[in-house]
């Protein structure tokens, strides 16, 4: 399929503060990334998915959360900032994502 124009999203913010839902809903796919109704740790890589609206592409980048229920935060930081250093197509929009009922962000 072609595009005109490309834009780039990237969501951070806490473990289960609803990250992955959040993408989900702006691709119009409930099944895009996996997520948890729990505050458990499910997303544990940057990982990204597309499609195309209006002849423009979206890019969602899910991150892992901070605050993680493994203990990993270290770990899952240093991945998140390789996979975007490596990201070439740019960044328009980060949105923060803060679940008001358990603020550990």
């Amino acid at each position: 399929m072609n595009y005109t124009k490309q834009v780039t999203i990237v969501v951070v913010g806490g473990t289960g503060s609803g990250k992955s839902s959040l993408l989900d809903s702006i691709l119009e796919d409930d099944n895009a990334f996996v997520q948890s109704d729990d505050y458990e740790s499910t997303t544990t890589e940057t990982e990204i998915k597309s499609c195309i609206k209006n002849d423009i592409k979206i890019n969602c980048i899910d991150t892992p959360g901070s605050s993680s229920s493994d203990g990993k935060d270290d770990e899952y930081s240093e991945q998140m900032i390789t996979f975007l250093q490596q990201w070439d197509a740019g960044i328009n929009a980060c949105f923060i994502v803060i679940n008001v009922h358990n603020c550990r962000f």
